[in-house]
C-alpha cells in the first residue's frame, strides 16, 4: 500500500518504524513478486481498488490533477507511468535531457508532489 502511495523507502521505515535497509527489502521482494523492475512500473500496473461509498453521503468532485498540465507535460508524464527514464523520454520526445528534467520538475510541483513514484501514484488514481 505504501509502495503504492509512491512513498519512498525511508517514509516507508519511519512510518512502520523499521529500518530503511528492511524496507529496501521489503520493497526489493515486491517488486520481484510483482515481476517489475522499478517501483513506478509496480505503480503503473496496480489495479485500482473499487471503494463503495453509500449514496446518503454527498462526496465533492475533486478536479484532476492532470488537467493543469500542458500538452508536452503530458506527454512526458505519459513516459513517466511507462517507467522510462529521463534520457530514454528525451530520445522519443526529440529533446535534451535538461528539457525533460524541467518538464519534470513543472509536472512534480503542478501535481503537488515530490517525486516520479509520488506522481505515477497519483495519475494511476485518476486512471
Amino acid at each position: 500500500m505504501r509502495l503504492a502511495e509512491g512513498e519512498s523507502n525511508r517514509q516507508i521505515a519511519k512510518n512502520l518504524s523499521i529500518t530503511p535497509s528492511t524496507a529496501r527489502t521489503h520493497t526489493r521482494n515486491v517488486l520481484t513478486k510483482l515481476g517489475v523492475s522499478s517501483r513506478v512500473l509496480a505503480i503503473a500496473s496496480a489495479q485500482p481498488v473499487q471503494v463503495s461509498i453509500p449514496a446518503l453521503v454527498p462526496q465533492p468532485v475533486p478536479a484532476n490533477p492532470v488537467d493543469s498540465l500542458t500538452r508536452r507535460e503530458r506527454e512526458v508524464l505519459g513516459c513517466m507511468v511507462e517507467g522510462l527514464a529521463r534520457a530514454s523520454i528525451a530520445a522519443r520526445l526529440g529533446v535534451s535531457p535538461n528539457t525533460v528534467r524541467t518538464h519534470v520538475r513543472h509536472i512534480l510541483a503542478k501535481l503537488g508532489v515530490h517525486s516520479t513514484p509520488e506522481a505515477v501514484a497519483l495519475v494511476s488514481k485518476w486512471a
